[in-house]
């Protein structure tokens, strides 16, 4: 059998999806892998073919904007990889072979900056394979509560605001973030209203004393744990993002949630909040990290991994 691994091309979307479905046991199609990998109509995708034009392996990116006090950088976050259990794939080290092109074309990628993700331990050690590559020990930092009765809220209701007010609440709130991805309305409709193989999170959003859009928070149950994926608050008024972490917590004992957990780094006031209502830290009870490829060597990966803004949106596990 020959290997032949080379860039994505527009015909071959419904082979992707079928060998990641059969690698994985999914049932994702095509409108899954166009809404997290072609932009612009463009992917930054790599595939491992056989001679049949069977797709043994795929390894891809999306972009994302961060934004930083040196301006926006454009970085990318490594998606979906998947190799079809067969021995031809593992003699041929088509995996391999599929990263080290994969990463040969994104170092040619002079609007990219770096590739970041948090990938599982199997793949970690091919990411060792590319240098250099930066990442630590410390896990992601886990926060957890448990559910509990609040009475309803006026400052908090349900659903999220039209995109005029939370571009503005975003532009209020990014400079308390000293490295972020960009939470504006394009990326809150991407990220989540467009995803087309989830239907189930729920908007919440917060006001100030003033009736001004404070913050909000996007939630989602998986196997009776209420995660909050992401949340954005512009630091204005206290007891408006109190209210909305305490309407989580009784919106979780609602819904008979055994807990509510969440991701959250890189903002301190907020984790000073989560710890005064009780969150506790249970980072230890994970073992994912982030990982960054860099392609831009000048940058500052110490710094970058110390003030990265991180929630669960940030990944693509929820």
């Amino acid at each position: 059998m020959s290997l032949t691994v080379r860039a994505y091309r527009s015909d071959d979307e419904y082979s992707i999806m079928a060998g990641f479905n059969a690698s994985f046991g999914l049932s994702r199609d095509e409108l899954y892998w166009r809404w997290k990998f072609l932009h612009d109509g463009k992917a930054m995708a790599w595939i491992a073919v056989d001679d049949q034009q069977r797709v043994l392996t795929h390894l891809a990116a999306h972009p994302i904007t961060w934004r930083s006090p040196h301006g926006d950088w454009q970085v990318a976050h490594a998606g979906d990889a998947f190799a079809l259990r067969l021995p031809e794939v593992a003699y041929g080290r088509a995996m391999l072979k599929t990263f080290t092109a994969f990463h040969g074309a994104a170092r040619k990628n002079d609007n990219i900056k770096l590739l970041f993700g948090f990938p599982s331990a199997t793949l970690s050690g091919l990411h060792q394979t590319q240098t250099p590559l930066h990442g630590e020990q410390r896990p992601i930092r886990l926060w957890q509560h448990l559910p509990c009765d609040c009475p309803p809220n006026s400052l908090v209701r349900s659903g999220l605001p039209e995109r005029q007010t939370l571009d503005a609440l975003w532009l209020r709130s990014a400079d308390r973030y000293t490295l972020s991805c960009r939470r504006d309305f394009e990326w809150v409709s991407w990220r989540f209203l467009q995803r087309p193989d989830v239907q189930d999170y729920i908007y919440l959003h917060a006001f100030d004393n003033k009736g001004i859009l404070a913050g909000w928070a996007i939630l989602r149950e998986i196997d009776g744990v209420l995660w909050i994926c992401d949340v954005l608050w512009d630091g204005s008024y206290v007891e408006s993002i109190e209210s909305l972490l305490q309407q989580v917590c009784a919106l979780a004992l609602q819904k008979k949630c055994s807990r509510i957990s969440m991701w959250m780094e890189g903002d301190a006031v907020l984790g000073e909040i989560l710890a005064k209502l009780g969150w506790e830290d249970y980072s230890q009870s994970h073992s994912v990290r982030l990982l960054m490829h860099a392609y831009d060597t000048s940058l500052d990966y110490e710094w970058i991994r110390k003030s990265l803004y991180i929630t669960k949106a940030d990944s693509d596990l929820i």
